[in-house]
């Protein structure tokens, strides 16, 4: 046994084992094997069994895992006095990280079996893996409290969307509407009371907002406080007040119910009767010219429903004002 058991200098370091009496840390490290892995090693990898930990002695190893967005990334550097894989090991779990190491390192490798027949012979060995298994339980029970606390969940057969949004106020978060399998549909980002971004299909912005409405919605909603869309695909900025967007969401709901008995068959063809559209220049002027381009090029309605980047209330409307100014002609 070291005469001075800080002589095994990287045990002292190691949350599960900083406590433990010199005997204790002597047998522990008599009990497992030392690894050396060579730069650019991999420990393990994930679906390996789990029968063994680890304590790094030297060197640095690197913990990837695959994050939402499908890359591999690493999630933890862990150094000397750092354990790996002592809860897993005890639960017999697949691996679900990989463990590599750029440089190089030394590690305690202490097999399952090895381990809990020390734990057996060492009362106090297994009374400090109780207290630091408490303490990592408790932390994470709190967690899990506070993200219970910044998200609100429910299914939409009980609420509606607007009551959703009127029920969130001045938060800070992003609302995920998930259809009836689970697929996510559209996602509205709002800060204190101010809509700022929003998705839905091919849709981005204060029209995607505003399709929300329109359109039958089965399926459930999460809100998480402080989450924001991915800025590569949230599209413009809207900037405006919730409650007034929900206001002009609810009014275009309404002219939409109006117009949509008008046009039975979506996928009619309608015929420009001039080179050029004739509008005024209004919030549908950008609207009225891309439609009249679609229909120009021989396009159904429907289809140009689905390629224009405007919510359908819009180009509804669009479509019955260039019909009754006899801009247009049903084919």
């Amino acid at each position: 046994m070291a005469e001075n058991w800080y002589e095994i200098e990287y045990l002292p370091r190691s949350e599960l084992y900083e406590q433990l009496t010199a005997n204790t840390v002597e047998a522990l490290s008599s009990a497992g094997t030392t690894v050396s892995l060579k730069p650019a090693t991999k420990l393990f990898a994930p679906g390996d069994p789990s029968d063994r930990m680890h304590v790094v002695q030297k060197g640095i190893v690197e913990i990837w895992r695959m994050g939402l967005d499908g890359k591999r990334q690493v999630v933890a550097y862990l150094g000397p006095g750092d354990t790996i894989g002592e809860t897993i090991m005890l639960t017999g779990s697949r691996r679900e990280s990989e463990a590599r190491t750029s440089g190089g390192a030394e590690l305690l490798e202490i097999r399952r079996e090895a381990f809990i027949d020390l734990c057996r012979k060492t009362p106090e060995l297994m009374m400090r893996m109780m207290v630091v298994f408490a303490h990592r339980l408790e932390a994470a029970y709190k967690r899990e409290t506070i993200e219970r606390r910044r998200q609100l969940k429910g299914s939409l057969q009980h609420f509606d969307i607007p009551t959703i949004l009127q029920a969130l106020g001045r938060s800070q978060g992003t609302l995920t509407i998930h259809n009836g399998l689970g697929e996510r549909r559209a996602e509205i980002e709002s800060q204190s009371g101010v809509l700022q971004y929003a998705r839905l299909g091919h849709l981005r912005g204060i029209e995607a907002f505003y399709q929300l409405f329109e359109l039958p919605i089965e399926g459930e909603f999460v809100f998480r406080e402080g989450v924001r869309l991915p800025a590569e695909d949230r599209g413009p900025l809207i900037g405006k007040p919730l409650d007034q967007s929900l206001i002009r969401a609810i009014s275009l709901v309404d002219e939409f119910r109006a117009l949509i008995d008008r046009f039975p068959d979506p996928d009619r063809l309608f015929v420009p009767r001039y080179d050029d559209v004739h509008w005024p220049d209004d919030e549908n002027f950008v609207v009225a010219n891309d439609l009249w381009a679609c229909l120009h090029r021989g396009q159904s309605f429907a289809d140009s429903i689905k390629a224009l980047p405007y919510c359908h209330a819009r180009i509804y409307k669009v479509l019955a004002r260039l019909l009754d100014s006899e801009q247009i002609s049903p084919a």
